[in-house]
């Protein structure tokens, strides 16, 4: 990749741990870009395996990545934070080692960038085998009303190294929800978030099923997200954090259950889609698949 001095630097942090049939993957997206100038910091969490080989025998190809290591596993966010604190770039932004860019990804988002907005995210598509489906979201920007009942955003944004200040990046205590709260607090400081509705990212969502290990640890998150966070969330919020957190972990309910649980609009449409996913999981594929259909035709309708 040849790199243009005359474009803001973007630095692409990825934090990876024993990944090394997958994480080739990931760097190969970023060193595919449109956009030229891009530096790449890997962050090898103790892996055991031939990561850390494998990684060292690309950085001699490939003049703009950096590998650095954690002689021992520390956690994917005090890696995402050592590649922050080490990036160079104007821009950051984060890739997972088992996801990948799209060609456009970096180039569309140093054109849309807005610096009244305090970051942009993107929306993605969701990667399980063979099957592929993209989401169209109606709302561009995310407030902070919004951000306090879901999170909207998903798992990377684009924005200013300048605003990932040392009191702003992933806390590393959390099992889960990690990333929720970085953005929470990051809207909370700087404002409105806004979307880029151009599906550049590629989740694989069977690997992402193994990023949270256990149950325990996505509701010991979902705890410490609510204790951190409680005296800027409402009654009514913290109730749709709770059903948030029931979806997540995809516990099933009674019918009794179901209704106590049931606390607003919004919860009864999260715990429909949770009893579906879990009692029939073709339904739910349909409903999700039709609603993308709808969102196309209701943004054609207002365009």
């Amino acid at each position: 990749m040849l790199l243009d001095v005359d474009l803001p630097l973007v630095t692409v942090y990825i934090p990876t741990h024993n990944r090394v049939g997958l994480v080739g993957r990931a760097i190969n997206s970023v060193i595919e870009q449109t956009y030229s100038n891009i530096e790449i910091i890997v962050v090898d969490d103790g892996s055991t395996d031939d990561t850390l080989e494998f990684l060292n025998s690309l950085s001699v190809k490939h003049s703009n990545l950096m590998v650095l290591h954690h002689s021992k596993a520390k956690g994917a966010c005090a890696a995402r934070n050592l590649a922050i604190e080490k990036a160079s770039g104007f821009f950051v932004t984060g890739l997972d080692d088992d996801d990948e860019f799209l060609p456009h990804r970096i180039e569309e988002f140093v054109a849309n960038y807005d610096a009244d907005y305090s970051f942009l995210f993107a929306t993605s598509i969701q990667v399980n085998g063979r099957l592929q489906a993209k989401r169209i979201e109606m709302n561009s920007e995310i407030s902070w009303s919004d951000i306090k009942n879901k999170n909207h955003v998903g798992n990377q944004i684009f924005i200013e190294r300048s605003r990932l200040t040392a009191d702003l990046r992933f806390y590393e205590k959390m099992p889960a929800w990690q990333d929720y709260d970085l953005w929470f607090r990051l809207i909370k400081e700087y404002g409105v978030a806004l979307r880029v509705n151009n599906h550049s990212y590629k989740l694989d969502i069977a690997s992402a099923s193994n990023r949270i290990s256990t149950s325990s640890n996505a509701y010991l998150g979902f705890c410490m997200f609510i204790e951190r966070h409680k005296t800027d969330l409402s009654i009514e919020q913290i109730k749709n954090q709770e059903v948030n957190d029931l979806y997540n972990r995809k516990v099933r309910l009674s019918f009794i259950e179901t209704i106590k649980a049931v606390s607003s609009v919004y919860t009864a449409k999260r715990l429909l889609l949770l009893g579906l996913l879990l009692n029939c999981p073709k339904c739910y594929g349909l409903l999700i698949v039709t609603s993308d259909k709808i969102s196309r035709l209701l943004r054609v309708i207002i365009a």
